[in-house]
């Protein structure tokens, strides 16, 4: 969270036309259900921020998000 820090910062500026969620933990399968469950609420995210780590690929041109591991929580 801590380098968010400015990105909480503006969003406080924007009041309530902004809103911050912090998946906790920060999962796939955990923004997999916030996505459907603010779809559900007819709420949807217009901007998704991936404060976290990437990789890849200059051979194959694709990318990709890292994720934690449900099963390595508090490790």
């Amino acid at each position: 969270m801590l380098l968010a820090l400015p990105l909480v910062a503006a969003l406080e500026e924007l009041g309530d036309r902004a809103r911050l969620t912090v998946l906790s933990p920060p999962t796939f399968e955990a923004l997999e259900a916030e996505l459907h469950r603010a779809v559900q609420a007819a709420a949807p995210y217009h901007v998704v921020h991936f404060d976290g780590h990437g990789v890849f690929s200059k051979k194959h041109g694709l990318g990709g998000l890292c994720f934690e591991h449900p099963g390595d929580a508090g490790k």
